[in-house]
């Protein structure tokens, strides 16, 4: 038996590998999460399966669906953000006018990078939002952290 737990949250997709089922008898796949790889998808809640695994359903906001998947090949968070991504780079503020964000909810900014231009910081990681923009990590040269930026405000520096 399935135990259904109402959660109100976003799945976003991080593993293209993982089986989609037809339904949570888990006999029938329907392909694999290479086809909504890197999609956000709006979940209802989480199935705990008597395998001991957890499911979630995808569902596209157009309303196709899409399948059962194992809840591991998702990063599930109450905010329509992905798992945070190391990324461990540095990089060079290259416009103005951007704000530099306290929390991804976008309700609280630091300042704007107009305060950096021009400058190189430090990216330890990103979120992917809902609506596909990268947000990096920002720090200054002294590794004290300023805020989230769009990943278009800065040009990564290569090795």
């Amino acid at each position: 038996m399935t135990n259904f737990v109402e959660q109100k949250a976003y799945a976003y997709v991080k593993k293209n590998d993982y089986p989609l089922w037809k339904t949570l008898d888990i006999k029938e796949k329907v392909g694999k999460t290479a086809i909504c790889y890197q999609e956000f998808f709006k979940i209802n809640g989480i199935y705990h399966h008597d395998n001991g695994k957890r499911y979630v359903e995808l569902v596209r906001d157009n309303g196709d669906w899409i399948g059962f998947v194992n809840a591991n090949a998702c990063a599930i968070n109450e905010e329509p953000i992905s798992d945070f991504e190391i990324l461990e780079k540095e990089g060079k503020v290259i416009q103005k006018g951007y704000p530099l964000w306290q929390n991804l909810q976008f309700d609280l900014f630091y300042d704007y990078s107009d305060v950096f231009f021009n400058e190189t910081m430090y990216i330890l990681g990103y979120y992917t939002h809902l609506s596909g923009t990268i947000y990096y990590s920002l720090y200054d040269q002294e590794h004290i952290w300023q805020g989230y930026v769009e990943s278009s405000v800065v040009e990564l520096i290569e090795d």
